[in-house]
């Protein structure tokens, strides 16, 4: 059961879970991505998450002209962080979604605001930032989930 308090300052929420009650605290926090990050979830994404109902259509002139030396989830991220479009082809229907930046991003904070593992946050002095290590293949798909979708369709 959750009920407003009014008699206190701030919006606080009483809550009983089970019989142990407490107060429920809405809490702010703004999380730092960096460009190795993005690298970091693209390539868990691909290499394993969204396999199963999805795959990259890498046909355009960008993969053709992208460093030889540059793996494929690479050039995927580097798109996304020039602020390209990436197109995934959705395996079950055959729809192309496309895939920004901001979608990504939208879908870290979906995936946070919706009950990510505590282990995900890594609070380091006054920045909090993602804990790559706790993104695996089935956090990386769903955070792409709800980047593209608002919330996680398949899985």
């Amino acid at each position: 059961m959750t009920r407003k308090v009014d008699f206190l300052r701030n919006d606080y929420l009483r809550v009983d879970n089970g019989g142990e009650k407490g107060f429920g605290l809405k809490v702010t926090l703004d999380v730092v991505l960096t460009d190795e990050d993005v690298q970091d979830l693209v390539t868990t994404a691909l290499c394993g998450g969204i396999g199963y109902w999805a795959k990259l259509d890498n046909t355009g002139a960008e993969y053709d002209e992208a460093p030889a030396d540059e793996c494929i989830d690479e050039t995927v991220a580097r798109l996304l962080l020039e602020g390209r479009v990436v197109k995934l082809i959705d395996e079950e229907d055959g729809d192309v979604v496309d895939l920004t930046l901001d979608d990504l991003l939208t879908g870290v904070k979906m995936y946070i605001e919706n009950g990510a593992d505590s282990g995900l946050l890594e609070f380091d002095g006054g920045t909090v930032r993602l804990d790559m290590c706790y993104v695996d293949a089935e956090v990386a798909d769903q955070i792409v989930q709800y980047g593209l979708f608002g919330e996680v369709v398949y899985g």
